[in-house]
């Protein structure tokens, strides 16, 4: 997001002047007193997108939503401040563990998984008492099911 929008634009302007404000007044209304919840999204990316919208003519709050979406400006002052508050900075959530950063170990993990789902289901069997080869073939009864005898 940061390579594709220009240096000079005016958003950064804007993120670079927000973020140098004093927003404790806008923090202390906008808090919850009675300790119930969270707020919803970021004061300081509200404030930015608020800001941004205003100063181009964007003022309905849906408009500014959705510009979140279509617009690289609007991304750009949106961007990444939900994903920081769940998964840390600079993280998307869609990393991939230590353990399975190389193709040779997600291999080995997943013929491992393979194995130990088919070892449980072996054993399922075995409890059940059914002979995965003596079983007839068709549909398995329901257990509890009445048989119902032919004319």
């Amino acid at each position: 997001m940061q390579d594709w929008l220009p240096d000079h634009h005016q958003a950064r302007f804007l993120a670079d002047v927000v973020d140098s404000l004093d927003l404790r007044a806008i923090y202390s209304v906008y808090e919850r007193k009675d300790n119930r919840g969270i707020a919803a999204f970021h004061l300081l990316m509200l404030t930015r997108l608020m800001l941004y919208g205003y100063a181009i003519g964007l003022t309905k709050s849906r408009r500014i939503e959705k510009a979140t979406h279509d617009d690289l400006a609007f991304r750009f002052l949106a961007a990444d401040q939900e994903e920081d508050a769940c998964f840390g900075r600079g993280n998307t959530g869609d990393e991939l563990p230590a353990e399975l950063a190389s193709a040779q170990q997600r291999l080995e993990r997943i013929r491992q998984a393979k194995q130990e789902l088919e070892a449980e289901a072996k054993q399922r069997l075995e409890q059940a008492g059914m002979d995965i080869h003596a079983r007839k073939r068709g549909p398995i009864p329901k257990q509890g099911a009445a048989r119902i005898p032919r004319l």
